[in-house]
């Protein structure tokens, strides 16, 4: 039965709204398909910047790192000379 479905749908004249119908849903579908990869491409000026800024996030998180580290050692040096200077319970 679907084969002699497919059989009439090639006999439809090219005037027929049905075909008519179809080819502009097709061209709906493809020029849908076409923007949604088209907006998710990125340039490669845009990505070269989006590469710099992770690079100068990196190097800021890095000096960050390294401040909060010295920070900690202080921190403990402190406590660990406060703990020495309290006088001991006999």
């Amino acid at each position: 039965m679907s084969v002699s479905l497919l059989l009439n749908a090639l006999d439809w004249p090219l005037d027929d709204w049905r075909v008519a119908l179809a080819a502009a849903v097709l061209v709906a579908i493809l020029i849908l398909f076409i923007a949604a990869f088209k907006r998710n491409t990125v340039s490669r000026a845009e990505f070269a910047r989006l590469q710099a800024e992770v690079k100068q996030l990196s190097e800021d998180v890095k000096g960050l790192l390294a401040g909060e580290q010295r920070r900690f050692l202080k921190e403990i040096r402190v406590s660990k000379k406060g703990d020495d200077q309290t006088p001991k319970a006999a």
